[in-house]
């Protein structure tokens, strides 16, 4: 099974799929929209990384399966994200409050995955760097709490959509902005760190890294597409533009995880730091 995803989930084949995607939905018009194929394709991207994973050869490192298992419920968080959309489309959720739960989800999508990485630093720090681990602790509590807030709000704009108003005359667009480009900045953060202790897992971290700079601006997409709007860009091709970004961003996810498959593990390299450290 596993040489059949290796010819089936690769960098070609993900490119050319993700073109003849893009030509497809360009050409069809407001078919795919209409129907909600444009998430349903999403849902399968996610579909596709969760079947990668379960023939991934057993990822016991201590270290890397936090960043592993939380990046399977983000994978979940972010399908889910798209079943919502297209359920929230066909029983009439405004548009704004549609977009600002589909933020919801991509944010606490990947502050999931920044979760993992501080399961990581926290073992890292504790065992080769003998100091506290209170940034780690601190960047993980605030992870958790933004996580609530942000699956909070999903329920709360299904509910009261009118608490949301995404226009420049409204404080939320600007929050909600400035959470886009925080939370992708601090999980990148994180995420660089690990392969600085690391070598061997950079492929992996840097697929992810762009992962969340594609994932970062779909969360941005939505949130101005007022603005974008202004510019004389349909608001059709805005959400195609954003389905574009994110499809690409699971296929990043997709090949991060490809590269697991290509680790010794991290305990060899780890355990010479180790001895370093002790001399």
């Amino acid at each position: 099974m596993r040489f059949k995803f290796d010819w089936i989930l690769n960098h070609w084949s993900l490119l050319v799929v993700n073109i003849l995607i893009i030509i497809a939905i360009e050409a069809s018009g407001f078919f795919f929209l209409r129907t909600g194929i444009v998430h349903l394709i999403a849902v399968i991207f996610v579909v596709l990384g969760l079947l990668r994973l379960r023939y991934l050869p057993n990822v016991h490192d201590q270290y890397l399966q936090p960043v592993v298992r939380r990046g399977i419920v983000a994978l979940i968080v972010l399908a889910t994200s798209h079943i919502v959309e297209y359920s929230s489309y066909r029983f009439g959720l405004p548009v704004q409050a549609v977009h600002a739960n589909v933020v919801n989800f991509y944010l606490a999508g990947l502050l999931f995955i920044t979760l993992g990485t501080e399961v990581f630093h926290k073992e890292f720090q504790k065992i080769f760097q003998k100091r506290s681990q209170k940034e780690s602790v601190i960047i993980a509590q605030t992870s958790r709490i933004a996580i609530f807030i942000f699956l909070f709000l999903v329920i709360l704009f299904s509910y009261n959509p009118g608490l949301v108003r995404f226009k420049s005359t409204s404080w939320h667009m600007y929050a909600y902005s400035l959470a886009s480009l925080t939370i992708p900045a601090i999980g990148i953060w994180r995420l660089a760190l690990i392969k600085r202790h690391i070598s061997s897992v950079a492929k992996f971290v840097d697929y992810f890294i762009a992962a969340f700079v594609l994932i970062g601006l779909c969360s941005l997409i939505s949130t101005l597409e007022s603005v974008i709007a202004s510019f004389g860009i349909s608001s059709v091709q805005i959400i195609y533009i954003n389905h574009f970004l994110f499809y690409g961003a699971l296929s990043l996810i997709i090949l991060a995880y490809e590269n697991l498959f290509r680790l010794g593990g991290a305990y060899d390299e780890l355990e010479k730091l180790g001895l370093q450290t002790e001399k």
